[in-house]
């Protein structure tokens, strides 16, 4: 076979090696094992020359790398082979990073290498940080950013009426630069069909977006009366107003505003659940089940990640449901890791603890009074993650320990239950002339 004349003695050693591994593969899109300080693969080391970036086309492979640039330490690197017999069909990759690299067409990702490494000695702190920041990134350059539409007729329409108003301009400026019979009858005919065309479109949008609200009225769909008024008013411009600090002092000064919030979320969140001894004694005493102190399974996290509901508003980090879904054939060891360090450590990164609290005003009362907004915290959609998986484990023991009674918070049990009983017990009630208690 032909030798590449670019390709240096060392990289030629490095392709050989992983030409041994290639013949033993019978898929014809295989993904190379890849480790800490290995551009390729654990067992081959790569020249300094070949760390940063490239490709090889051999005789029946062709290898694509990519690494640390030159001017970093190249601790890590991806890098997949491909069969030659699929690269017609696939656009080779470009761009990339050190830990992410993507091969497919225009519209879809034949192959997606991703490599989050991370140190092999370090707190569940530093791991997380890691994690979170490779995640990050990579959900940027894969997903990119959500570009902000407006909701109107002409942006729901456009694919109708950029083409005639292209056919409009340029009837307009042919009649500028030869203006006769001819082009000021094409321009008028043309700026005919523009309106006929906008004015239909306009009305249609309007009528079917009134429909559809109109329907979820019917139905009872609040979210989606609520979404398409939404869609209708535009954006919601939320009033700010001075607030009033706990003496009734005005506080006009931004900084000073949001010490009064965390004056006043801490005052509110400040109070402690005590539990008096004595009520201990009327717990059941259960046998130890030992199998709930054993470190979670990746089964038991892969079950958590689809419980997860989409649509959510991320905390701190950034990092969505939905990101965690998509990625999950990547991500899922990596967690599972971070989840088991956590468990033997005793805690979890700060993120997964922290909330961001947003201001919600109930529409009723003073403005300026903290008491009349309502506090939505925001929280790490990894640390609502892991506590799913704690709460699965402890449903386990709450199923024997809560009295027939509970039926809220309950799998296959709802408050429903009890209305039931309520209203089948004032009927009893009723018919016997008797006393009804009730305790809420």
């Amino acid at each position: 076979m032909k030798l590449n004349p670019l390709v240096t003695v060392a990289e030629r050693r490095t392709i050989d090696k992983l030409r041994s591994i290639m013949d033993n593969v019978r898929h014809p899109l295989h993904t190379v094992i890849h480790s800490q300080r290995s551009l390729i693969s654990q067992r081959l080391r790569l020249p300094k020359s070949a760390w940063s970036a490239g490709s090889l086309r051999e005789r029946d492979y062709t290898f694509f790398w990519q690494g640390k640039p030159p001017g970093e330490t190249r601790e890590y690197g991806v890098g997949f082979a491909v069969k030659n017999m699929l690269l017609g069909a696939l656009i080779p990759p470009t761009g990339g990073s050190e830990r992410i690299l993507t091969l497919g067409d225009l519209s879809t990702c034949a192959l997606e290498e991703f490599y989050p490494l991370l140190p092999q000695c370090c707190s569940a702190q530093q791991y997380w940080d890691g994690l979170r920041d490779t995640i990050h990134r990579s959900a940027l350059a894969v997903f990119g950013k959500k570009l902000r539409r407006s909701n109107d007729w002409f942006e729901a329409n456009a694919s109708v009426l950029t083409p005639i108003l292209e056919q409009k301009r340029i009837a307009l400026t042919n009649y500028k630069c030869t203006p006769n019979d001819k082009t000021l009858r094409a321009l008028r005919s043309s700026r005919k069909i523009l309106q006929q065309t906008s004015r239909r479109c306009a009305n249609s949008y309007w009528l079917q977006l009134c429909s559809n609200i109109q329907s979820a009225a019917d139905s009872g769909n609040a979210k989606g009366m609520h979404n398409g008024i939404k869609k209708v008013l535009g954006p919601t411009h939320h009033k700010i107003a001075p607030l009033k600090s706990a003496l009734g002092e005005t506080i006009t000064d931004r900084s000073k505003q949001l010490d009064r919030w965390v004056e006043h979320y801490s005052v509110l969140y400040a109070s402690d659940n005590t539990v008096p001894d004595a009520a201990f004694c009327y717990v059941e005493r259960q046998p130890v089940m030992e199998e709930l102190d054993m470190e979670p399974t990746t089964e038991e996290l892969s079950k958590a990640i689809d419980s997860l509901t989409c649509g959510k508003a991320p905390g701190s980090d950034g990092i969505t449901t939905e990101v965690l879904k998509c990625g999950k054939p990547a991500v899922l060891d990596k967690l599972h890791k971070l989840l088991c360090q956590c468990w033997c450590e005793g805690t979890v990164p700060h993120d997964m603890r922290d909330s961001t609290i947003i201001t919600l005003y109930k529409n009723k009362g003073d403005r300026s009074d903290c008491n009349n907004y309502r506090g939505i915290s925001l929280l790490s959609t990894t640390g609502k993650l892991f506590a799913r998986v704690v709460l699965n484990r402890l449903q386990v023991l709450a199923e024997k320990i809560y009295p027939e009674s509970q039926a809220g918070f309950r799998v296959g049990r709802s408050t429903t239950d009890d209305l039931l009983f309520e209203t089948a017990a004032g009927e009893v009630q009723r018919a016997e002339k008797a006393t009804l208690h009730g305790l809420y």
